[in-house]
């Protein structure tokens, strides 16, 4: 854990920081305000001691100044003052503007080791919860086989694009249930990560993609693309995966793709839109699959 500790007095800054090094802390120091508030922009600091008198700016100003800062980012400082004063509203104070604790010098030792372990414990219960919010959102955006964008999530990103006249394209895989019928269904799985792997690769930054459900997925290119642009890259999304030798546990399976594409011209909704290209994507299927249909 990184401490960062902040005392106007040399004598004290070193002593605190000896003390903090024996219980192996990483730990930091400054002299002032202005010193502490550049190592916390440039460094990681989960928890810092703070002397609230100081020249220059206070450490009430000092730490509202990270609060501030912090507002805006997933980082949370555990900052303890370290006041000489046992006036209550200065304590208050230094509560109400965003300290977790206080120390009243001089100090105790056990008092202060104490509190440390409670800063401590605090900061690491926020990052497992930072850490699990993340995985969550993760996991509610994110198809959990192909790791691309859900149904919802694709669909709402399409939804904010739409103004921009996107070019929108479904991909199905062609007879994919004999694959699930002939290899098994880890087999199919296979098939559909690395099909999502390669089609990501291939769109880059030119669109989004994403996995609309079973077999069939969703890219939409951003507004600003040519028509030729997006239906060159589709063309090598279907060349590809025509070419493409999926091999599973040794057996080779071969894979082709129907696509139908369309653009958005302004007049239609989202769902209006979704459905001609899903109009294109049945032309595609019944004029022989492996094929390209944009209109």
């Amino acid at each position: 854990m990184n401490i960062l500790v902040v005392e106007d007095s040399k004598l004290e800054r070193l002593y605190l920081k000896d003390f903090f090094k024996k219980f192996n802390y990483n730990v930091l120091v400054a002299s002032d305000g202005y010193e502490a508030l550049e190592i916390h922009n440039n460094q990681n600091i989960d928890l810092m001691v703070l002397d609230l008198i100081m020249p220059g700016i206070s450490g009430f100003e000092v730490c509202e100044e990270i609060r501030k800062k912090e507002n805006d980012s997933d980082h949370y400082t555990y900052i303890i003052m370290l006041t000489g004063r046992t006036d209550k509203e200065d304590i208050i104070k230094g509560l109400e503007i965003g300290a977790d604790d206080y120390v009243i010098k001089p100090f105790d030792e056990n008092e202060l080791r104490v509190r440390i372990s409670v800063g401590e414990r605090i900061v690491s219960m926020y990052k497992k919860i930072l850490e699990l919010n993340k995985k969550l959102e993760y996991e509610s955006t994110h198809d959990d086989l192909t790791k691309i964008y859900n149904r919802k999530e694709i669909y709402s990103r399409l939804k904010n694009e739409l103004s921009n006249n996107p070019i929108i394209a479904i991909l199905d895989l062609d007879f994919f249930k004999k694959i699930n019928d002939t290899y098994g269904h880890l087999a199919g799985n296979y098939v559909l990560s690395e099909f999502a792997k390669i089609v990501k690769e291939i769109v880059g930054d030119f669109g989004e993609f994403g996995r609309f459900g079973g077999e069939e997925f969703l890219i939409f290119f951003k507004g600003n693309i040519l028509e030729s642009q997006a239906l060159e890259i589709l063309e090598k999304i279907r060349n590809i995966i025509y070419m493409y030798d999926f091999n599973f546990e040794g057996q080779s399976i071969k894979v082709t793709v129907s696509i139908g594409a369309t653009r958005n011209n302004g007049q239609y909704n989202i769902d209006q839109i979704l459905a001609i290209a899903d109009d294109n994507l049945y032309e595609a299927k019944k004029e022989g699959r492996n094929r390209i249909i944009y209109k």
